[in-house]
């Protein structure tokens, strides 16, 4: 997972070697923890009706903790960028 300028980016390396690659607008996504058991939630990033399960080899509270992380550097990334209406 990279958030950087030119967006969030999520790479998935599977064991055998092939790799998939999402990327998303940091303004438009968001970062949801939905049940998948009555004991355990999956780590989802949804934007513009896509979305990708992220950390499922994660404990539940490092999937909890890495939520956190990232809704708080969205939320940084947001306030950084410049403002798309003009000053008075």
């Amino acid at each position: 997972v990279r958030l950087d300028r030119d967006g969030l980016s999520v790479r998935r390396l599977e064991p055998d070697g092939r790799s998939q690659s999402w990327h998303f607008e940091p303004y438009w996504v968001r970062v949801c923890l939905e049940p998948a058991s009555c004991h355990d939630r999956r780590l989802v990033l949804r934007s513009h009706g896509r979305q990708v399960v992220i950390g499922a080899f994660l404990t539940q509270a490092e999937r909890v903790e890495l939520a956190h992380a990232l809704e708080a550097a969205l939320q940084e990334h947001r306030a950084a960028l410049p403002s798309a209406v003009p000053e008075p």
